[in-house]
């Protein structure tokens, strides 16, 4: 079971946790996740110590264990409630070690990890600058920060879709993230240059359908809102899907991978 566990008081760690069941699933997330790991085959070489940094329910997590070869592989989260989903989940197969941590108080030696891999995660943490020191700190001399994020929001795409009144009806049930900054990566990829790593970025490109952009709306984004308009949403969805669901667009996901000195 995940060890190392702080109180989970946090608004993201909250609100995350409401995802703990569904984050993850379907087929954007799917083709998102199976773009990465691709990429990550080509550019971590060797058996690294690999951490999952805001690991969540072990989507990514065990898809590195079953296609990258670690020495040791782990995971860590701020929510108790993705980590014990990401427990369940494992049962089969290797075990991965699931750690309760704060990434803006990570508790590991330093040099501890080759690789630390974030998804989606510095965008919302609260002092970025600080956040990167602590894992500058755990990385070995020569280690790679790698982290997956990008500005093509599913979430937009899908209310770009929807008439002025649908929309209302999406958004009127909509409850708070919990805290949650968003941040451009460009902002991002400017802070690790400045905190003395080298960069770089690889773009990855993918298609997915309407239906699979309502999909990703269900998953991500339904059990959020308010129970007393959750079905309302789902008709409105219904709705959209009939209308768009055979439709293409091109999706994308940015790597940047951050090499700390030797």
């Amino acid at each position: 079971m995940p060890h190392e566990s702080p109180e989970e008081g946090s608004g993201i760690a909250q609100y995350f946790g409401r995802l703990a069941k569904t984050y993850g699933a379907g087929a954007y997330y799917g083709r998102r996740r199976a773009a990465v790991i691709a990429a990550l085959r080509t550019e971590i070489k060797g058996s690294p110590r690999l951490l999952d940094l805001g690991c969540g329910n072990g989507a990514n997590l065990f898809e590195f264990r079953d296609a990258i070869n670690c020495t040791l592989l782990a995971g860590a989260d701020l929510s108790r409630r993705m980590l014990a989903e990401a427990d369940r989940r494992q049962r089969a197969g290797r075990w991965v070690p699931l750690i309760c941590a704060d990434a803006m108080a990570l508790p590991f030696r330093a040099g501890a990890w080759d690789v630390v891999f974030c998804s989606h995660l510095l965008q919302m943490v609260t002092d970025l600058d600080a956040c990167l020191r602590g894992i500058d700190a755990c990385l070995r001399p020569g280690g790679s920060l790698v982290v997956a994020g990008s500005e093509d929001d599913p979430g937009r795409r899908v209310l770009d879709l929807l008439t002025d009144e649908q929309r209302e009806l999406l958004g009127a049930g909509r409850r708070g993230g919990g805290g949650v900054r968003i941040r451009f990566p460009e902002l991002i990829w400017q802070t690790y240059e400045a905190a003395g790593f080298e960069v770089k970025r690889r773009h990855l490109l993918f298609t997915i359908t309407g239906a699979q952009l309502i999909e990703w709306y269900r998953i991500r984004c339904v059990p959020v809102l308010e129970d007393s308009t959750r079905a309302q949403a789902q008709q409105v969805l219904d709705q959209v899907l009939a209308v768009h669901g055979a439709e293409t667009f091109k999706a994308n996901e940015t790597l940047v991978f951050a090499r700390k000195h030797p």
